[in-house]
């Protein structure tokens, strides 16, 4: 007990004189709400997909296509521009496989794989992201080298 009243009279006091007290706030913690689970997975069917052409070496963003071919009947279903988002068409066949060709004027062709119908499951794949409701598809391209076979069409002469 004596030490506790020493220890008592030792705080030192201390005197203000004309200063203002900052008003205090009351913050009250709100809780997040639960997140929906969600039922439907995601397919190419309701979420559009990015398809990004870049050069290997240096990262540069490229202009080009992707052809977007039904692989059960090995037909062409469109050619779509790269580096914007766009909604796939659907391969209307049972096993909704996708064959996606990415090419760029003077790189080599880079072709991935994807199902219509089960895209989530393609996320497992190291160029196909699922970024929010959006699937990106990376094709990494590298420039053609001597001895490569190139063809050149759709070529406007002046």
């Amino acid at each position: 007990m004596v030490e506790q009243k020493v220890k008592e009279a030792a705080a030192p006091t201390e005197l203000v004189i004309n200063e203002q007290t900052p008003a205090t706030v009351a913050t009250e913690v709100v809780e997040n709400p639960k997140a929906d689970p969600v039922y439907i997975p995601q397919t190419l069917k309701d979420t559009q997909a990015f398809f990004s052409l870049y050069n290997a070496a240096n990262g540069l963003v490229l202009d080009g296509e992707v052809e977007v071919i039904d692989t059960e009947r090995a037909t062409l279903l469109s050619k779509m521009k790269a580096n914007s988002s766009l909604t796939v068409p659907d391969p209307i066949s049972k096993s909704g496989k996708l064959s996606l060709i990415g090419s760029a004027f003077g790189f080599q062709k880079i072709q991935h794989e994807m199902n219509y119908h089960n895209t989530e499951a393609d996320t497992l794949q190291e160029a196909i992201d699922l970024i929010g409701n959006l699937y990106m598809v990376k094709f990494d391209l590298s420039r053609l080298v001597k001895g490569n076979m190139a063809t050149l069409y759709n070529c406007i002469s002046v």
